[in-house]
């Protein structure tokens, strides 16, 4: 088995490390997603736990990037626990703005207007 695994291993360069960790968060994918993601490239790349932090605080969609940099503590030695804080106010945030965007709406269409205008 572990000739198989050998065998068949990825083995990427520092320059398309850094580029894979450059790349901005897909707008369909959650922030949840996205962790999951710069967790399993990291592991794949063999690279430090720092990276997924920096993606997530330098790489986000503008609109979060203020909100997570006020997150952001940069002397903290463990990587994953604020990367894992910070995603998961982000996607809280993301969440409650898409309720929000909902809130009504049912409401609204369930209306009918009764009033007939005689003339």
């Amino acid at each position: 088995m572990d000739k198989m695994v050998d065998a068949y291993r990825i083995v990427f360069s520092k320059q398309q490390t850094i580029k894979l960790f450059a790349e901005r968060k897909d707008k369909g994918r959650t922030w949840n997603d996205h962790l999951l993601y710069l967790v399993a490239l990291q592991e794949a790349t063999n690279s430090g736990e720092g990276l997924i932090l920096e993606n997530i605080v330098k790489y986000a969609q503008s609109e979060s990037q203020a909100l997570i940099i006020g997150q952001y503590n940069r002397y903290r030695t463990d990587y994953l626990t604020p990367a894992e804080d910070i995603v998961s106010f982000i996607q809280g945030l993301e969440d409650e703005t898409v309720r929000d965007r909902h809130t009504g709406r049912a409401l609204v269409n369930a209306v009918t207007d009764t009033k007939r205008c005689h003339k």
